[in-house]
């Protein structure tokens, strides 16, 4: 993680790191043109990825259905229409482990904010700032994304902020 840089922008952020110069026991990437992992976050919901191995991109996206119910859906795409053996087996440990792995992470946390030990109100964001991509300021940077269109929408929603109807005018036709 030493090398894995995360940066943040007006509305979107990127996460950038190196594929791993061994083996690994996730998918094969021998021999493979795409040596990185990129990822973009658009606000709100929407993620392109670019993993190591052949050529591709990968397009999240995240549909918020209630407080507690999102949809996700990832899209692939290689420059054949037909993902080879390799390109598979990249898909299905994508689908089956890691997105695994996020999705437990953020039950677990969704639970443990329904106990007493939590405080409402307060954040919690590790932002260690040190090299070795210990650090979640992209989890941060979305907060405060998140924040401002809450605020921006209540203030719209406030009664004494509507802007009154403009005066209608008359049509006139020549």
């Amino acid at each position: 993680m030493r090398n894995y840089q995360v940066t943040t922008y007006d509305i979107y952020s990127s996460q950038i790191g190196p594929a791993s110069p061994t083996s690994n026991s996730a998918y094969n990437v021998e021999g493979a043109s795409v040596q990185e992992h990129f990822l973009w976050w658009l606000w709100p919901n929407t993620g392109w990825l670019r993993y190591p191995g052949d050529p591709n991109w990968m397009v999240w996206h995240f549909i918020p259905i209630d407080a507690e119910t999102t949809i996700e859906t990832f899209d692939f795409f290689f420059q054949e229409s037909t993902p080879t053996a390799q390109q598979m087996e990249a898909i299905e440990y994508i689908d089956k482990v890691l997105q695994q792995e996020d999705i437990d992470i953020i039950e677990s946390v969704q639970r443990g904010m329904k106990t007493p030990a939590y405080e409402k109100g307060g954040r919690f964001v590790v932002c260690s700032g040190n090299d070795k991509g210990e650090t979640e300021q992209g989890v941060h940077h979305f907060h405060g994304l998140y924040l401002k269109a809450i605020n921006r929408y209540l203030q719209a929603e406030s009664p004494d902020r509507v802007e009154p109807a403009p005066p209608s005018q008359p049509q006139w036709s020549i």
